[in-house]
């Protein structure tokens, strides 16, 4: 989850700055911290999908193979 919030970071801030200098694109009205939060929650999310989902199934099917 850390290396993804420092990933994150750098596109956000010095990635998408040079991006916009260069007029490559710009993001119109979201400021750099509402892309940040909108990329870390949905890394929260999909990081607890498979922990609650993917996981959870694994555990199961090992469970069966033990009966």
């Amino acid at each position: 989850m850390l290396l993804n919030a420092l990933v994150d970071i750098f596109f956000v801030y010095p990635f998408h700055r040079i991006m916009r200098r260069a007029n490559l694109f710009k993001m119109g009205m979201f400021k750099e911290h509402h892309l940040l939060g909108i990329f870390l929650l949905k890394a929260v999310l999909m990081y607890g999908y498979q922990y609650f989902v993917v996981e959870k199934q694994k555990s199961q099917r090992a469970l069966k193979k033990n009966l």
